[in-house]
């Protein structure tokens, strides 16, 4: 209803003029409801903790970025290429290991007191050994895992060198035990 009075009214309100002063009273009301509003300061230990932040997220986007262009553009190589750097170590280690191995045969090592923590050192080993290869074929070409797997292979074949050497020594017992009991 309010509606249909404006429509039919419409040319009054357009050739209407204000009253005098109203200028006056419209600025009066503003400046009043300004001076009602209070003041928003925000104080200096805000501005200088806003600006520290922003500097210490300037400093570090750089020191990333400075760190991520300096990575060795080899650590993300193609799984193929990681895949014959991980054969040429198996090839190297996995010899040594195999020639250890085979001079165990046909000795009674299991027979030794030891045995059973070498074995289970040796099956952590060969487990460690599975997760580094793992990881490696994720995450591509790391040299940290590179040396630590083939740190791992060192430690297999130390192992079976001491289980070698217990072995000799175990013989070599034996032997002196049978040559004073005769």
């Amino acid at each position: 209803m309010f509606e249909k009075y404006i429509k039919t009214r419409r040319g009054a309100f357009d050739e209407g003029s204000l009253p005098e002063g109203h200028e006056a009273r419209f600025a009066q009301r503003i400046k009043a409801a300004k001076a009602a509003e209070p003041s928003i300061t925000i104080p200096l230990r805000r501005i200088w903790q806003a600006a520290a932040a922003g500097l210490l997220i300037l400093i570090s986007v750089q020191t990333a970025s400075f760190f991520l262009a300096k990575q060795d553009p080899l650590e993300n190589q193609p799984p193929q290429e990681v895949l014959t750097e991980l054969s040429d170590i198996d090839i190297y280690y996995g010899s040594k290991m195999r020639k250890e191995s085979h001079q165990l045969e046909g000795e009674a090592w299991e027979q030794l007191e030891v045995s059973f923590f070498l074995k289970k050192d040796l099956k952590a080993l060969d487990k460690e050994y599975e997760e580094l290869k793992m990881t490696i074929l994720q995450e591509g070409r790391n040299e940290y895992l590179i040396e630590a797997l083939i740190q791992n292979y060192r430690e297999r074949i130390e192992l079976l060198q001491e289980i070698s050497n217990i072995i000799q020594q175990t013989k070599t017992d034996h032997e002196s035990e049978k040559l004073q009991s005769s």
